[in-house]
């Protein structure tokens, strides 16, 4: 079972987006049940964000895999992240 804890940046998940892995980017914590998780979903190209709670934790599952991201992946990620800071 995982642990919201366990939900660092890095991370590589299942359960998150509707198919495949996704990476942790951020973790933003709201007291001690609930995180906000800012992932990259490869499957769809984009950063997102998404409000985990503690009692939901059974439909999340590490993934396994050398985490290697495309240098395309990378592109739009700062990009994404540069269209957030402005």
């Amino acid at each position: 079972m995982t642990k919201l804890e366990e939900l660092t940046p890095g991370t590589l998940v299942r359960g998150l987006a509707s198919e495949g892995v996704v990476r942790v980017l951020h973790v933003e914590w709201h007291g001690a049940d609930t995180v906000t998780l800012t992932f990259w979903d490869e499957g769809s190209g984009r950063a997102e964000s998404r409000p985990i709670f503690r009692w939901i934790l059974d439909d999340i599952q590490f993934a396994e895999g050398s985490g290697a991201w495309s240098s395309e992946s990378l592109r739009t990620l700062k990009f994404e992240f540069a269209e957030l800071e402005e």
